[in-house]
């Protein structure tokens, strides 16, 4: 299944979202700014998973096929932002 995260006035909307095994989350950026969508949160290296830098407009997605990868994640360049993906069987 696909989801949908939109990344606007420096927050993902929605903050959390379930989704299972295998499904595919896309993050669109209307910021005018770069951001990502990076695992862990607080964003240190070694990444869980990492949509990559997205631009104004971007889109990225992540399918999310292991279980370890739930939890909350954010944005290399803005610490403050916080979103969450809940892993369902």
């Amino acid at each position: 299944m696909a989801h949908e995260v939109i990344i606007q006035g420096m927050k993902y909307n929605p903050p959390s979202l379930t989704i299972k095994i295998g499904d595919t989350v896309t993050w669109i950026n209307k910021d005018d700014m770069t951001h990502t969508a990076t695992a862990p949160f607080p964003v240190k290296k070694p990444y869980k998973w990492n949509s990559g830098d997205m631009e104004q407009d971007d889109q990225k997605s992540v399918t999310f096929n292991d279980p370890s990868w739930q939890g909350k994640y954010g944005c290399i360049y803005h610490p403050s932002m916080e979103g969450e993906i809940i892993i369902k069987s």
